[in-house]
């Protein structure tokens, strides 16, 4: 089975996020991280994400970055 593909959304250190990718990293997790999100882009959780080689984007309006880029946000 494939693994879910998640999105981290931060807004400061980053401790949940931390918790997060400790856990992508054990055998069997049903999930990877495939990006960090920050509102800030001064967010210390950023410099862990970047530590870790995953992708970031700093941004400070967010939702509407997503939303010219890639359309409106959908449930699921």
């Amino acid at each position: 089975m494939a693994k879910a593909r998640i999105a981290i959304l931060i807004s400061g250190r980053g401790s949940n996020m931390a918790a997060l990718i400790y856990a992508a990293k054990q055998r069997g997790c049903p999930f990877e991280i495939v990006l960090v999100a920050a509102n800030d882009p001064e967010a210390a959780g950023l410099r862990l994400a970047q530590a870790e080689n995953l992708p970031a984007w700093p941004e400070r309006s967010l939702i509407k970055s997503w939303t010219l880029r890639y359309g409106p946000l959908k449930p699921i």
